[in-house]
């Protein structure tokens, strides 16, 4: 598995929990799983919801770079995990 896969199947795993924990936190229901969010990586989608994925300017990894609608709960979770 070369580098960029590595990084897509942590991102898609990390985004997968970021994204239950922000739907629980609204009220919302959640059916997305780690298969769709890697299909639509490698594809090069970075939007999901508000929340943009991207390269990390700190250590180079992709990464959950922002959430434009709750920049609160994103703040919130990373509180509680960083990647």
């Amino acid at each position: 598995m070369s580098k960029r896969q590595r990084q897509i199947e942590t991102l898609a795993a990390e985004l997968h929990c970021y994204l239950q924990f922000r739907a629980k936190r609204e009220g919302v229901s959640y059916d997305l799983d780690t298969t769709f969010l890697k299909k639509a990586l490698r594809k090069g989608v970075r939007g999901f919801f508000g929340v943009e994925c991207g390269v990390c300017s700190c250590c180079g990894e992709l990464a959950i770079l922002e959430d434009h609608q709750r920049p609160d709960l994103l703040r919130e979770w990373g509180n509680q995990v960083m990647h």
